[in-house]
């Protein structure tokens, strides 16, 4: 299908696929207890993936750094509804930390990991989310990948700065909103270093909606590529939603423009489920 323009594309299909994205996004929040009160911060951001019988989260390596000394690691469940309040809890002795790679430079990568999940975990959160099946999606996504500027690209996660804090009600002393977001992004550069591919993508300023000034948070979040098709009556219609890579560090804005460097495809995919695939060998 030619490239069609973005102002071409009528609001409600970047909903849709917005909202069908949301199935497998996730957000972290690390809890830590002190001896006045528990502490309660954004920790970064995940998709719902599963390789073989392994199911997990896919994000970046830091993010399970930052998270490995939590008590708990709570969890941001979006959905395609409202907003809704609720405490979901893993707890960090019963799941495993799996660093696909990890640079000596954060700016620089490779930084890609995944949260394995416990088995008691799994049944609960298929009942809420969606996982996204890596090995199936492998041939279509590396082998055949589609142009750049084939579809809308989405960078999905969630943004430190939007965090807020809300009155207590239903039983909780502590309420707190993270607010996440599924935004449309150019891809301005794709590039090889070593055994790793990697997007630069770019989030521009000034629009009706307007991205985060910091994408802190979002580190670990997907990067979809999102593929239109038209029906027999000319209507356009989303194809496919398409986990393409993994966020894991933001440039200084400039000029209204903020780049956000992200692990592409192979990366993604063969990296991963190499990783996933040795680890239960």
């Amino acid at each position: 299908m030619d490239a069609i323009p973005l102002h071409h594309v009528p609001k409600q299909i970047l909903v849709d696929a917005a909202k069908g994205i949301s199935d497998f996004v996730i957000g972290f929040v690390r809890l830590c207890e002190t001896r006045s009160e528990q502490k309660v911060e954004l920790g970064g951001s995940g998709t719902l993936v599963h390789i073989d019988d392994s199911y997990g989260i896919l994000t970046a390596c830091h993010v399970l750094d930052h998270l490995r000394n939590a008590d708990e690691i709570g969890l941001v469940l979006p959905t395609r509804c409202e907003p809704f309040l609720h405490s979901a809890k893993l707890k960090s002795q019963v799941v495993r930390p799996l660093k696909v790679a990890q640079g000596p430079v954060h700016s620089e990568g490779p930084d890609l990991g995944l949260l394995i999940l416990a088995e008691a975990d799994i049944g609960w959160l298929k009942a809420k989310k969606s996982f996204y099946n890596l090995p199936h999606h492998r041939e279509q996504i590396v082998d055949n990948p589609l142009a750049h500027d084939e579809g809308v690209w989405f960078l999905c996660g969630f943004a430190g700065e939007l965090t807020s804090e809300a009155p207590p009600e239903k039983g909780y002393a502590l309420v707190k909103e993270f607010h996440g977001a599924c935004g449309i992004v150019c891809v301005r550069r794709e590039y090889q270093v070593g055994d790793f591919d990697y997007f630069e993508l770019e989030a521009e300023y000034g629009g009706i909606n307007e991205p985060p000034r910091s994408f802190g948070g979002f580190s670990g979040g997907g990067v979809w590529q999102v593929p239109l098709i038209r029906t027999p009556g000319g209507e356009l219609q989303v194809k496919d939603l398409l986990l393409s890579g993994v966020a894991f560090y933001q440039f200084a804005p400039t000029n209204g423009h903020c780049i956000v460097k992200c692990h592409s495809r192979r990366s993604t995919y063969l990296h991963t489920i190499e990783a996933v695939r040795n680890a239960v060998s």
